[in-house]
């Protein structure tokens, strides 16, 4: 079973993703997370955002230069994805591109948190 990161009802991560500088952040705040308890949290108030918005950030230019040494290419390439956008729905595929891709992780947050200040 995976774990999911939630801020209210908005999934904020891909199912079983906790990045450790996302955990260290929250932790900072008064998460309690803690590896040996399976990454576990209860509920729990964000005092500051701006250190929640450097952690998933940083984890996005970490995946982006993970991909980088392994692909040659980084996050923001999607010359080959392109191509298999266009024999299908278009319009679905870029709207899954934005609601789902790692380079949208944190505009994606930000959005859901600004709709509910």
């Amino acid at each position: 079973m995976s774990y999911r990161i939630y801020v209210n009802d908005k999934q904020c991560l891909g199912n079983g993703e906790c990045p450790k500088v996302l955990i260290k952040a929250l932790n900072k705040q008064g998460a309690k997370i803690y590896k040996s308890k399976d990454y576990c949290f209860h509920d729990f108030e964000i005092k500051e955002l701006q250190p929640i918005i450097e952690a998933l950030e940083q984890y996005i230019f970490d995946i982006d230069n993970y991909y980088k040494q392994r692909d040659g290419i980084g996050l923001g390439n999607y010359s080959q994805e392109f191509e298999r956008y266009k024999q299908r729905n278009f319009t679905f595929e870029i709207q899954q591109l934005i609601d789902c891709g790692y380079m949208f992780i944190t505009a994606n947050f930000l959005k859901y948190i600004e709709r509910r200040l």
